[in-house]
């Protein structure tokens, strides 16, 4: 191949790895091409942090186990800052000799999968972009150098540290300085590490793609296969340096002066808030810097804290959100993964897998989690809990905390703060707690909804449509400098009584009574996967034992080994789970649900032409494919039928957009113009 090729086979495999790609592509959902710009920025951050899932669950257990042994006494605390040893707490330095190395690697083992997760997020993302996971590891590796982190530093996330305003690095400017840490932020140029700026890694390897694309354009190929990745390392990292990285950091900065401000609200409503959007802020990484407000109200307070207390509210609410999910869907693999990522969620307080699992992408579970946040937020401002010098770590350990007496704070700041006894303290810390898990997982098991409904997407549709005739009629007034009017009221109004018997009630339960029966047999063959497996894992773990006893000469073990081997091959309860199996699958009618949808169809595109013939600035859009991946959804959600590809309705509006706003820069240009032609001639 290199003789025949020559110097082009590095792009030669670019390119069949590319025709790859597009092939899976036609295959596969592109959900991405169906959404807006924000809807498509937004399904990044879970897209991206879904295959991360295995090393947050991994590493969440594991801190369970350091966190049990360090609350029993066995394993002392270990910090990374040599000044913040102090042995008479149990406080170890690292590389105190006299610290077992054993408590050393159980140390790392728990810290390093998060700690690093910011080289994880690069791989992701470039897995997601489709672009070179190994370049992105290089990125990674530089952006969240360990280079950078020296001892630490404070938070593990870098040694450089500004005192006033809690960031990570290194000051590059400032245009004034002010007091509050927030605005403080907004107000000067810092250079960070990135480990922790979720946004950042990802718009630095999006780049990096488009960056890498341009480049294979114009290099030539002696020089392709050095120089591009030479220029990639080198160029990436800086842009992500000084240009990302300062820009994050002042959002950072006004978006923490927007929590600060939601804060002060009256009545409890701002502890509520906060109760209900923290967990939101941690599928976008803007969880640090809310660690920036909670660490400015505890030294405001003397160390009593109370903002904190959200994020283990915020935390309770959205496992219980979860757990309406488990308890209503009729998806057998939902309730298993669901109920691994309870766990490390309840036990060790790890809520990335859910978030990016289940509740994020589906929604709705997101929103009973921020109601139950909201009302358990309340209660914590009403009875006046509080943190006194207490870590509260996540998960079940939060409780034991809030019934800690106070450590290192005055008794007078206590009282002047009103706050509770220990006993009382934690009381009301479980009153709030059942208050958010109570309400978020009945508002879940509420609205909970396995897929969005046929009407829901074909509603959207003619939404979609009625929203695009509204900028057109805009366009159309500016051109012609009168009102014009495309669609009135009315007739909006009359479109949508006449959608609601497209789907007439007895279709309806027959698309429902087929869902249920196709998650029935999802379910079926879910149980035949999960008894072979357990059977390969015991049947391996036994024949492990009896190779090990025949190479002994023990045969006699050996033959004890391979007849519980042979008794796990349990045909009957195989075969009774494959006839289950068989029997669900029965009852998925296909053929019914193709005519209920071609029946459906018909109707559908009737009101099509007719709405398409009034409105002739429609007529461009083909909505065929659109409506048939609306009425179709249940068996395109299942997998049992490819997505129709087409052009998306919200490509039509933004490019309609997009000459709405050239006109109206053109018509501002032309009376500029006409106004200094009248002041001149008037000179």
């Amino acid at each position: 191949m290199q003789i025949i090729i020559g110097q082009e086979v590095p792009k030669v495999k670019e390119e069949i790895t590319n025709i790859i790609y597009r092939e899976n592509d036609a295959i596969a959902k592109n959900s991405q091409d169906k959404a807006n710009l924000v809807n498509r920025i937004i399904k990044v951050f879970p897209g991206v942090g879904v295959p991360l899932i295995p090393i947050l669950l991994g590493a969440g257990v594991f801190s369970l186990i350091m966190m049990l042994l360090m609350m029993s006494g066995v394993m002392p605390n270990i910090t990374l800052v040599k000044e913040n040893e102090d042995l008479a707490k149990n406080i170890y330095y690292i590389f105190n000799p006299n610290l077992n190395i054993l408590f050393v690697i159980i140390f790392v083992i728990s810290k390093s999968s998060t700690i690093w997760l910011g080289i994880g997020t690069c791989v992701s993302a470039a897995i997601y972009f489709k672009w070179n996971f190994v370049l992105a590891f290089a990125i990674g590796m530089t952006i969240c150098s360990p280079i950078l982190w020296g001892n630490g530093g404070p938070a593990m996330l870098g040694q450089q540290y500004d005192p006033e305003t809690y960031i990570e690095g290194w000051v590059l400017f400032r245009f004034a300085e002010v007091s509050n840490p927030m605005i403080q932020r907004i107000l000067q140029i810092n250079v960070t590490p990135m480990q922790a700026k979720i946004g950042v890694l990802l718009l630095t390897i999006y780049t990096a793609k488009i960056f890498d694309d341009w480049i294979k354009k114009w290099m030539p190929t002696s020089i392709d296969f050095i120089c591009r990745n030479l220029m990639i390392l080198t160029f990436i990292p800086f842009i992500a340096f000084f240009i990302y990285g300062p820009i994050w950091n002042i959002f950072e900065g006004i978006f923490g002066l927007f929590v600060l401000l939601v804060t002060k609200f009256p009545l409890g409503i701002g502890m509520g808030l906060l109760s209900g959007i923290h967990q939101v802020t941690v599928v976008f990484g803007l969880h640090q810097v809310i660690g920036v407000v909670f660490n400015v109200d505890t030294m405001t307070h003397g160390g009593v804290a109370r903002l904190t207390i959200s994020s283990a509210i915020g935390t309770w609410a959205q496992l219980a959100a979860l757990l309406g999910v488990i308890i209503v869907t009729s998806d057998k693999r939902l309730k298993k993964d669901g109920t691994q990522m309870f766990m490390v969620g309840a036990i060790a307080g790890i809520t990335e897998p859910m978030l990016y699992g289940v509740n994020f992408p589906k929604k709705r579970p997101l929103y009973a989690g921020m109601i139950g946040g909201f009302a358990g937020g309340l209660i914590i401002s009403w009875t006046n809990v509080t943190l006194r010098g207490v870590s509260a770590w996540g998960g079940l350990y939060s409780f034991i905390a809030f019934f800690s007496p106070p450590i290192g704070i005055q008794p007078s700041i206590l009282e002047q703060e009103g706050c509770l006894s220990n006993v009382m303290n934690g009381l009301m810390f479980i009153l709030a707690s059942a208050v958010a898990f109570g309400v978020a997982i009945v508002v879940s098991m509420l609205i909970y909804k396995e897929r969005v409904s046929e009407k829901t997407l074909i509603n959207k549709m003619f939404n979609d449509s009625i929203k695009l005739l509204k900028i057109e009629q805009k366009i159309l007034t500016l051109k012609k400098q009168q009102k014009i009017e495309l669609i009135n009221s009315g007739e909006i109004k009359e479109l949508k009584s006449k959608l609601k018997n497209v789907i007439e009630n007895v279709e309806e339960k027959s698309i429902k009574k087929q869902e249920r029966s196709i998650l029935k047999s999802d379910g079926a063959k879910f149980d035949i996967d999960l008894f072979l497996k357990k059977q390969e894992k015991q049947t391996l773990k036994l024949s492990k034992k009896g190779k090990h006893f025949m190479k002994k000469g023990q045969y006699d073990k050996a033959k004890e080994i391979a007849l519980k081997i042979s008794s796990l091959n349990d045909f009957n309860k195989l075969q009774f789970l494959e006839s289950k199996a068989v029997l669900a699958k029965s009852k998925v009618d296909i053929h019914e649900l193709e005519e209920r949808y071609q029946n459906i169809e018909n109707k559908v595109s009737i009101l099509v032409k007719d709405f398409t013939f009034t409105h002739k600035e429609l007529s461009e859009i083909d909505f065929t494919p659109i409506y048939k991946n609306a009425v179709e959804s249940l068996l395109i959600d299942y997998n049992y039928k490819e997505e129709y590809s087409f052009k998306p309705i919200e490509v039509h509006i933004n490019e309609k957009n997009n000459e709405l706003a050239k006109i109206k820069r053109d018509l501002k240009n032309e009376r500029r113009l006409k106004k200094l032609k009248v002041n001149k001639s008037k000179s």
